[in-house]
């Protein structure tokens, strides 16, 4: 009687043991069979998307950047920007950035000194800023793109600086122009994408507007708030 039962035992023993080496083996099949995207994927990272295989933290970066204003209509205006970052952690970091501005005259300008030259508007035009902004990247992401995972970030921005722009207060065309150099306080908010290509480069993309506060009519009138935006596209290095 005790053969028996010790026989029993025994079988029922070796038949879950098959079983479970036959589940065992039946999900590693099919989890191999669900993974038919390795051309995609090289690192088999893309089930952990959080795995960062591009780093920032506690890396300085230096970045150069050009772009355009738009926001005046009475100027065309081209930018050059350049910043320097540290990063704390992989979500936030201090960015340190200087843009200077180039003017010309817009073609909504040109024609208003044609239609009304002795009315024209005050116009501004953006020379020096300096600011600091504290950075933040809270989205971190992979997309394939022709086959290939791009890495990026996307980040926003916000912080205090100064501007410094020339306002030409001559209102008629037949006179030449007035510029009144004026340097006030500015406050940032800015948004953009970095693509990162390697370890140390990457290609940025960046919208940054800035508010001030200037007289209504160059250095006279109620004082009011203004808003001006850039977008420019740039390459940085992180070391």
């Amino acid at each position: 009687m005790k053969i028996k039962t010790y026989g029993w035992v025994l079988a029922t023993l070796t038949l879950e043991v098959i079983a479970g080496m036959t589940c065992v083996a039946n999900r590693a099949h099919a989890q191999s069979n669900d993974y038919s995207f390795a051309w995609l994927d090289p690192d088999k990272k893309i089930y952990v998307l959080q795995n960062r295989k591009y780093t920032k933290a506690g890396r300085p970066e230096l970045s150069m950047a050009g772009g355009l204003g738009l926001s005046n209509p009475f100027r065309n205006t081209s930018v050059i920007d350049a910043r320097a970052t540290y990063y704390f952690t992989e979500d936030m970091g201090l960015e340190l950035l200087y843009i200077y501005s180039f003017q010309t005259s817009s073609s909504t300008f040109d024609l208003l000194k044609q239609t009304v030259p002795t009315t024209l508007p005050v116009a501004r035009e953006f020379r020096a800023q300096y600011a600091a902004l504290f950075k933040w990247i809270p989205w971190y992401a992979k997309i394939n793109v022709f086959n290939s995972i791009l890495y990026f970030d996307w980040h926003f921005g916000a912080g205090l600086g100064q501007v410094t722009y020339d306002t030409d207060l001559n209102t008629n065309a037949n006179n030449p122009p007035n510029f009144y150099t004026q340097t006030t306080m500015g406050y940032y908010l800015q948004t953009g994408h970095a693509y990162h290509l390697n370890q140390n480069w990457d290609v940025k993309l960046n919208l940054l507007g800035v508010f001030y506060q200037s007289p209504q009519l160059g250095n006279t009138g109620p004082v009011l708030l203004y808003s001006n935006f850039m977008v420019t596209a740039g390459v940085g290095y992180r070391f």
